[in-house]
């Protein structure tokens, strides 16, 4: 059903907010982002996050961002360019290439966040 009311009304990307952090902190994140949006209700757009220095959040920027990553988000906002005195944006490129490396984030889920995103970009 709320497959085809996304479908319906045309949902091109969503953003997840505090308030659907604080329901999915509970439940694997993995289990609401990739199982039951994704792959159950067919969602194709873009998963967007809310901003990864929210201090509800807990944990530092690279272990929320790959947390997110790994569960389905496919584009990460960052309030702060500089954040404790470091590049925000490096630590997290080096963060997310060292977990891809390592093996922590699988290389299909970036591949599926980059067509994602270039798919969203092609429609508008």
């Amino acid at each position: 059903f709320l497959s085809l009311i996304l479908t319906f009304i045309g949902l091109e990307s969503t953003t997840l907010t505090i308030i659907v952090y604080s329901f999915v902190l509970p439940f694997s994140a993995v289990t609401v982002i990739t199982n039951l949006l994704k792959d159950s209700l067919g969602f194709e757009g873009v998963v967007i996050s809310d901003d990864m220095l929210m201090k509800a959040l807990g944990g530092s920027l690279e272990e929320n961002a790959i947390k997110a990553i790994r569960a389905g988000v496919d584009i990460l906002l960052v309030s702060e360019y500089f954040y404790n005195k470091t590049n925000s944006i490096k630590a997290l490129n080096d963060a997310i290439f060292n977990a891809v490396k390592s093996g922590e984030i699988q290389t299909t889920r970036i591949i599926d966040a980059y067509n994602r995103i270039i798919a969203q970009k092609a429609r508008f």
